[in-house]
Order: C-alpha cells, then sequence, then structure tokens
C-alpha cells in the first residue's frame, strides 16, 4: 500500500476504493461546544471550580498572614468547613434535590460568589492605616 491508501482521507472528502468506487469519509457530529446552553453551563462551572481552588489556598493564607492564626487553628478551619459540609450540605443537597435544578444552582453560585467577595472588603474595612492594632493583638 502506498502512503496515500493508508492516509485517512478528510472529513467529507471523497475516497477512491480499490475497487474503482468511490465513498465519502464519514462527517464528524457537530461540537458540543456549538451549543450556547453548554457553553454557558461550561463556563459557570469553569469559573465556579477555580474560585473554589484559589480559596482552598487563599483562606488559609489569609489566616495565617493576616490574622497570625496558628497552624492548629488552620487546622481547626479545615475541619469545621469539612464539618459544615457534613452537617448542612448533605441534608440540603437532599432538600434542593427535589426543585428545579438551574434556579438552585444559580442561586448558589451567586451567593459564594457573594460571600467569598465579602472576605476582601471586611479586611479593607476593618485596616486602617492610622493604627497597627488588630482585632487580636495590639
Amino acid at each position: 500500500m502506498s502512503t496515500q491508501e493508508e492516509r485517512a482521507p478528510r472529513e467529507g472528502a471523497v475516497a477512491t476504493e480499490p475497487g474503482g468506487r468511490t465513498r465519502r469519509a464519514p462527517e464528524r457530529e457537530p461540537s458540543i461546544f456549538r451549543e450556547p446552553g453548554y457553553r454557558w453551563l461550561f463556563s459557570a462551572a469553569l469559573v465556579s471550580k477555580i474560585g473554589a481552588q484559589v480559596s482552598y489556598i487563599a483562606i488559609p493564607l489569609i489566616a495565617v498572614t493576616k490574622l497570625n492564626a496558628t497552624a492548629g487553628q488552620v487546622g481547626l478551619l479545615g475541619a469545621l468547613s469539612f464539618a459544615a459540609f457534613l452537617l448542612v450540605g448533605l441534608p440540603a443537597g437532599v432538600w434542593v434535590d427535589r426543585m428545579r435544578r438551574r434556579p438552585v444552582m444559580v442561586a448558589a453560585q451567586v451567593s459564594r460568589a457573594v460571600l467569598m467577595v465579602t472576605v476582601p472588603i471586611a479586611w479593607a474595612l476593618d485596616s486602617s492605616p492610622s493604627t497597627s492594632c488588630t482585632r487580636w493583638s495590639c
């Protein structure tokens, strides 16, 4: 076989078989990314995952650098976030599963974004350049 016969034909191209017959190459199915609803869902999920990963790093880092938290306090912060998932997240998931999904997902992501934005705003409003005292030490 020559190299031209071994190569797969391009999409929609006509290929000649050894018997002289011609056949069309199978057409690919359209990409799922052409659907606007899926693009919105994918983009929202991507932003949400990136935000969650940043918060997993940023919240303990802020606790250590700005609030002078100890290693035990940072560990307690992680344990309490996991406990909150177990005590609130699982029962809420059962309850929310009976509702329409899209409004619940939108409301959850918007409230999560608002709550995450309040952290730097609270820090900026609490820190004043005239004093070096923090809430826990002076």
